[in-house]
């Protein structure tokens, strides 16, 4: 599959210094706290992979927390910047639509409203694939997005 990746990668790889502080009122550790339920109850072990990662901030509370890290994102001065953040985790380079065989993990995450990215059908039924493909028999895949109402209003 050829895709367009680079307009996200240009553009992430400029906005790399600036992206903490533009996300800085987000809170991680609160998404962390609501999911990690989910993930306890229905994942069968701690091997998290963490898809367009960014700066590491999605990645560093589950780290914090006990689970074994990897990271992903399109960019490279992206996943730099996780490598300090979380320099346990493992962190690699890939699209999410389009990623190969990453390990096996328990779960997945995609916080930032990333999948809101994804402007086809076919590059987000991509990026399900690029899930499935590393994830593990009675996974999760635990994502966010915002909706037509949420941009709305």
């Amino acid at each position: 599959m050829q895709l367009a990746t680079a307009p996200a990668e240009t553009a992430y790889e400029s906005f790399a210094p600036f992206y903490d502080r533009f996300i800085a009122g987000s809170d991680y550790e609160a998404w962390a706290d609501s999911v990690e339920p989910l993930i306890r109850a229905h994942a069968p072990g701690n091997r998290l992979l963490d898809l367009a990662c960014g700066t590491g901030k999605s990645t560093a509370p589950f780290a914090r927390r006990g689970y074994e890290v990897t990271g992903c994102d399109v960019s490279a001065a992206m996943i730099d910047r996780a490598r300090r953040r979380v320099p346990d985790g493992r962190f690699v380079r890939g699209d999410l639509r389009d990623l190969g065989r990453l390990g096996e993990f328990d779960a997945l995450t995609c916080f930032g409203d990333s999948l809101n990215y994804l402007t086809s059908e076919e590059d987000l039924a991509a990026a399900f694939r690029s899930a499935s493909r590393n994830i593990v028999p009675g996974g999760v895949l635990v994502f966010d997005l915002n909706t037509l109402a949420a941009y709305r209003t």
